[in-house]
């Protein structure tokens, strides 16, 4: 028994005759009758009762009838959920993030825009480092992300440059530098500095060490942390000052002013990253939607 079988019975249910679900199928009569018989020897019952004019449903026949078309009302939803999908407007999408990326700026107007257009995806998102989301990647198991990628990308990788951040101090707010627009790195000599473990971003570290090295500060560095999360803890206990993201301006901690220093010039580049090839459907829309946005242009 075929889905076909169900629609030509339930088409013939419905006409009262063969002659007319025939017309209604666009197929001859005689196969239809065919088509017929073979389903009733598959059910090893008559389904209809053949009259002079016409057919009429056996009790058997109506109870088939009930079952067939909730047979066929799911087959089209499952059918409709299929495509949907395949064009991305449903499913499940998993989307890496650097925590400080979902406080504003670009990642969450994308996400919204996303969830406006295609409400029946559901997005799932993994807070991860930019290493951890590259390995991810290539696991499979997530289909994008966005996160600080310095350096370059394994081959498998591809990235869309969304937004430019850089880098500034965070200092207990009991130091007192809140507004201070003449800092230089070299004022730090005697401050000790909590920084980034060079084995969770190794990129990260470098480039900070490269700007204190140009700006003639051998730095004091105290403490180093896996994340910016504990870094901005430990810089609000007073531990010292730390080397933070400046999109952290947009969720301060409470105890922790965020202050530019004049020779401190990292540029951290936000990147919406997916793997080479990449068919899914779903993914492919949030990379139309991030080119799309204004803030967007090609990553290195």
């Amino acid at each position: 028994m075929e889905l076909r079988h169900l629609r030509y019975f339930v088409a013939v249910a419905e006409e009262g005759s063969v002659k007319g679900a025939a017309g209604r199928l666009h197929i001859a009569q005689p196969a239809l009758s065919r088509q017929i018989m073979s389903l009733e020897e598959d059910l090893d019952c008559e389904v209809f009762e053949r009259l002079p004019r016409g057919v009429r449903l056996t009790a058997a026949g109506e109870a088939f009838l009930r079952e067939a078309r909730e047979i066929l009302a799911r087959a089209e939803a499952a059918r409709g959920r299929a495509q949907k999908v395949a064009r991305g407007q449903s499913g499940f999408l998993r989307v890496g993030y650097a925590e400080n990326a979902a406080w504003g700026g670009v990642m969450p107007r994308l996400l919204r825009h996303y969830r406006t257009k295609f409400p029946d995806v559901t997005i799932e998102l993994m807070p991860l480092l930019a290493a951890e989301l590259v390995h991810q990647l290539e696991a499979h198991r997530v289909g994008a992300g966005f996160a600080y990628l310095l350096g370059p990308r394994p081959g498998g990788i591809r990235s869309l440059l969304v937004q430019r951040d850089d880098v500034v101090l965070a200092v207990p707010r009991s130091r007192g530098w809140r507004g201070r627009t003449d800092l230089r790195l070299r004022d730090l000599a005697t401050e000790p500095l909590v920084l980034f473990r060079r084995k969770t971003s190794p990129d990260y570290h470098d480039r900070i060490l490269a700007a204190t090295q140009r700006a003639g500060l051998s730095p004091n560095i105290v403490q180093e942390t896996r994340d910016e999360q504990t870094m901005l803890s430990l810089v609000s206990a007073g531990v010292g000052i730390g080397f933070a993201n400046s999109a952290n301006r947009m969720r301060p901690p409470k105890l922790v002013d965020f202050v530019s220093a004049r020779d401190l010039k990292v540029e951290l580049p936000l990147q919406l990253a997916w793997r080479s090839g990449e068919r899914e459907e779903s993914i492919q829309q949030l990379i139309r939607a991030a080119r799309r946005s204004a803030n967007a242009s090609d990553g290195p």
